[in-house]
Order: C-alpha cells, then sequence, then structure tokens
C-alpha cells in the first residue's frame, strides 16, 4: 500500500468481518490471526484473500495451532512446499 493511498471503510469493514471470522468460526486465537494475516500480506503481496486465509486458518484449527510461535513455525513449513 502505498504512502498516498487511501484506506476505504467499506476495507476495514471486510476486514474486521475477516479477523472476525478467524477467531469465532475457525477458533484462532488473536495471537495466531496476526501471525497469519502478516504472512498472508507478504505472499499476497498486500492483498488479503479469503480464499487464501481461511484453508490455512481450517489447517490451523485442526492441527492445534494455537501459539504464534507455532503458526510461524507452520507456515515456515508451508512456503517450503509452495
Amino acid at each position: 500500500m502505498g504512502d498516498n493511498e487511501v484506506i476505504r471503510e467499506s476495507d476495514l469493514i471486510q476486514l474486521d468481518g475477516t479477523i472476525d471470522k478467524l477467531i469465532n468460526e475457525y477458533h484462532l486465537r488473536p495471537s495466531v490471526v496476526n501471525v497469519l494475516i502478516e504472512h498472508a500480506l507478504k505472499v499476497c503481496d498486500n492483498h488479503l484473500y479469503s480464499s487464501y486465509l481461511y484453508p490455512i486458518a481450517g489447517d490451523f484449527n485442526r492441527n492445534g495451532i494455537d501459539t504464534s510461535d507455532k503458526a510461524v513455525n507452520a507456515l515456515r513449513g508451508k512456503s517450503a512446499v509452495q
């Protein structure tokens, strides 16, 4: 995102809904969500795509990824495969 780029309110509402879904439907802790979002922004050129986030969130949930350290380690392993 450039320095002069404006964040639209609709983008913030969508992001809020995404974060809410990751926490409440995928049962991820906020620290894990932070790691996931930071990773997705890096990998997806500063965009957040639900088609990228939600499958990883499902993997995290199934595999008991409940700390930021576990999330970082899981994503490192995933990046090596991609």
